[in-house]
């Protein structure tokens, strides 16, 4: 049964963009029967009439303690700077920490939803997109860390999740016996409540990668390469999992199984030289070598502003040449 409002009067949830910060609050909020608040309401000036312009501090701080002063709310947001207030009155902190490349997908959902009118809220340009994309990546190993430095002291009411789901089941889970610990505990570690923040890969799901193409990412020394905190044979078999489970066709989940292993424009270390292409076309196939050969070798800001194009050119990174892709290839790539 899920924990009642009597248990969690105060709920804050921080995550990074795409987590799933939202859609958790506004099932919490459902379920509880508790308002919840978007802190992009407060940061940013809905009046204005361009995207992207901030509500003045003063007026965003006064909002946040309108908020906070109530009995019952949930917050949710990415920021950390300004809501030292909103965590210390929290019964309860939830950090979001889904795969990043997950992020990267449900970003270009919203964005496409927001641009072609299916959402009615702000419409952000392209450039927009690409910046947060950027910034996304960087969250995990920069803002996420800081954030965590910032409520350090708070540490005693914070949960890790990896999903919306896991949230919502941890707060089923809590019994009132859980909440008082919460309130009691004063910064003892041990007794943190924290998930592992790397996206695992299944038994199941690890059984439907060949044998082959684990083999060649050893060959190639993946495992030994660092990426995001664990190894990029660890991030490789990540992207599998997650291509996978979207549906996807089965040289497109290759092709991200192998997505850097020549190195890219963001991610230079390479596991592979371009000399070798054809030996790696050999194990898993012409079309999966050349979606991962296009994500190292061309240029991100170039795949946005082509990619909705009926005859795509990206822009080789190193010689700067244009390289023509099918919209066949663009939409796999995509």
């Amino acid at each position: 049964m899920l924990a009642n409002k009597s248990m969690l009067q105060r709920i804050h949830i921080i995550g990074g963009p795409g987590s799933g910060k939202t859609y958790a609050a506004r099932r919490l909020s459902h379920r509880l029967g508790t308002p919840a608040y978007d802190l992009d309401d407060l940061l940013w000036d809905s009046a204005a009439q361009n995207y992207g312009v901030r509500a003045p501090e003063v007026v965003r701080d006064a909002r946040l303690v309108a908020i906070i002063e109530e009995e019952v709310w949930i917050i949710e947001g990415v920021y950390y700077r300004w809501l030292k207030p909103s965590f210390e009155r929290a019964d309860i902190i939830f950090v979001m920490c889904p795969n990043v490349y997950l992020r990267d997908w449900r970003i270009l959902k919203r964005f496409a939803s927001r641009k072609f009118g299916i959402m009615a809220t702000k419409r952000e340009s392209l450039l927009d997109f690409y910046r947060l994309i950027q910034w996304n990546h960087k969250y995990d190993v920069d803002n996420l860390k800081r954030a965590m430095d910032f409520i350090r002291e708070l540490e005693h009411k914070v949960v890790t999740c990896r999903s919306a789901d896991d949230l919502l089941s941890r707060v089923a889970e809590l019994t009132p016996k859980d909440v008082e610990a919460f309130s009691r505990l004063c910064g003892d570690a041990a007794h943190v409540k924290r998930l592992d923040d790397n996206l695992q890969l299944s038994q199941e799901n690890y059984a439907m990668i060949e044998q082959r193409y684990l083999d060649l990412l050893r060959e190639l020394s993946t495992n030994e390469s660092p990426h995001s905190n664990r190894s990029l044979f660890e991030h490789l078999k990540g992207t599998y999992e997650l291509l996978a489970k979207w549906d996807n066709p089965n040289d497109v989940c290759i092709g991200g199984l192998f997505h850097s292993i020549y190195g890219t424009q963001y991610y230079k270390v390479p596991s592979a030289n371009l000399s070798d292409r054809k030996h790696i076309a050999d194990v898993i196939g012409s079309a999966a070598e050349e979606l991962a050969f296009l994500f190292c070798t061309t240029d991100r800001v170039g795949f946005f502003r082509e990619a909705d194009k009926t005859s795509p050119v990206l822009i080789d990174t190193t010689s700067k040449k244009s390289v023509p892709v099918s919209a066949e290839t663009m939409l796999r790539y995509v």
